[in-house]
C-alpha cells in the first residue's frame, strides 16, 4: 500500500545524491542530516501523527507544512522555492482569488530561522502549550493557532525580519501537503541543506545570494522604519495586504 508521507519524502531525500556544485554551495550539516533522517522514519509508519498529510483543504493556522509548489511566474522570477517550509498564517485576498499567506522559513539562514521561529511560538506561548497538551505529537489533531498577520510583521520589523512572509497560488500548491506537530518544529527549522529545502529554481542565484539579499532587507528595513510603518498601518485600515511578497 502505498504511503504518500514517505513516498513524498524518499523524492527529496533521493536528491540528496545529485552533486551540487557552483558558486554559494552550502554543505549539508549534520544537523540536517539528522533532520532528514527523522523524518523519513517517522513517515514508514503510516500510523505516524508526527508527520501526517494534511487532507482537509482548509490548513490550519499557525502550523508548518512542507509542499510542492509550482510559481505561476516562474519564468520571470529571479528565484522562487519549489519545496516551502510554509509556517502557515491564514488567507489573504489576491487577484485571482483567496491566496495562502505565511514565512517561508528556507529564505532565512539557520540563526535565523531558530530565532523567529521560538520567537513566534513564545508570543503564542499559552495557545501552543495548550494544543500540544490536549493532542501531544499529533499535527493534524493539534488545534490550530490563529497568529495576527499585521501584529507578526511589525513584530518581525522591529528587526527587519519579514523578509520570508510569502504568499501562495492555492491551485499551484500540490498534494501531499506534510503537517509537522508543534513538538517537532525543532526538526523543521533544520532542514537547511540547499539540495532539498529550498530546492531553489533560479536564474544564477545560488542560497547565499538569497541569504545575503535577506541582510541587504533588513538594514533597509532599519533605515526606512518609519515611513514603512506609516504605509503598513494605513493598508491595515484599508484592509490591503501590499507588504507581502
Amino acid at each position: 500500500m502505498s504511503n504518500p508521507v514517505y513516498d513524498f519524502l524518499k523524492e527529496l531525500i533521493d536528491l540528496m545524491t545529485i552533486k551540487f556544485s557552483g558558486k554559494g554551495a552550502i554543505p549539508q550539516t549534520e544537523d540536517s542530516a539528522d533532520a532528514y533522517k527523522w523524518l523519513l522514519e517517522q513517515s514508514k509508519d503510516q500510523k505516524n501523527k508526527r508527520v501526517a498529510v494534511h487532507k482537509d483543504p482548509v490548513m490550519h493556522n499557525g502550523k508548518i507544512y512542507i509542499f510542492k509548489y509550482m510559481a505561476k511566474h516562474k519564468d520571470r522570477l529571479e528565484y522562487w522555492d519549489r519545496h516551502p517550509i510554509l509556517l502557515f498564517l491564514g488567507y489573504v485576498p489576491g487577484a485571482e482569488g483567496k491566496l495562502a499567506v505565511g514565512l517561508n522559513i528556507s529564505w532565512y539562514p539557520p540563526d535565523a530561522r531558530k530565532w523567529i521561529v521560538e520567537k513566534i511560538r513564545l508570543m503564542y506561548k499559552e495557545p501552543y502549550t495548550s494544543a500540544m497538551k490536549k493532542n501531544p505529537n499529533d499535527a493534524i489533531a493539534q488545534k490550530p493557532v490563529v497568529i495576527d498577520l499585521y501584529t507578526l510583521k511589525q513584530a518581525l520589523d522591529t528587526f527587519g525580519l519579514s523578509f520570508a512572509l510569502r504568499t501562495y497560488i492555492l491551485g499551484n500548491m500540490r498534494n501531499p501537503k506534510l503537517c509537522l506537530s508543534y513538538e517537532d518544529w525543532d526538526k523543521a527549522i533544520r532542514l537547511d541543506q540547499p539540495r532539498i529545502f529550498p530546492e531553489l529554481q533560479t536564474k544564477g542565484i545560488a542560497l547565499d545570494d538569497i541569504y545575503k539579499l535577506f541582510k541587504e532587507y533588513v538594514k533597509h528595513y532599519k533605515e526606512n522604519r518609519a515611513a514603512k510603518k506609516v504605509i503598513m498601518d494605513k493598508n491595515k485600515k484599508l484592509q490591503k495586504y501590499k507588504f507581502i511578497k
